[in-house]
């Protein structure tokens, strides 16, 4: 597409360049100049300004190019929303089977803290119970 453009926008170039060099003001306006750059000089105050009239082709692709990509930047964000939804959702649900894992572990420890002091109870118990005997026998 630009090498369509190539002379007009060296043309462009040329007169931004003199302007430039020459203390001009410039500025681009849009108008229905199909494939032409062409320059208006009007005086404003002692200064000479120039209007650059850009062509309209070259405005409605970048037109069409800008909106095709804020379509898909707008794409983009409403697929990103969803996906922070998910993972939001996602998040909850680690974090509740977390919070049920940690039960259960702690519910363990108390199950085998009581084994262990059963265990411990019974040995005990047979201690106890062999001296007695022993001292009822012995």
């Amino acid at each position: 597409m630009r090498k369509q453009y190539e002379k007009d926008i060296e043309e462009a170039k040329r007169t931004r360049s003199q302007n430039k060099s020459e203390g001009n003001i410039v500025s681009i306006h849009n108008t229905h100049t199909d494939h032409a750059v062409t320059s208006k000089r009007k005086v404003s105050k002692g200064k000479e300004k120039v209007a650059i009239e850009a062509p309209t082709q070259l405005n409605h692709d970048f037109i069409i190019t800008f909106n095709e990509v804020m379509d898909q930047l707008g794409n983009n964000i409403t697929t990103l929303r969803q996906m922070t939804i998910e993972l939001a959702e996602r998040l909850e649900e680690a974090n509740d089977q977390n919070k049920k894992l940690k039960s259960d572990y702690a519910s363990l420890q108390n199950e085998i803290i009581n084994a262990v002091d059963m265990k411990v109870l019974i040995r005990l118990a047979d201690k106890v119970s062999s001296k007695n005997i022993q001292q009822i026998t012995g």
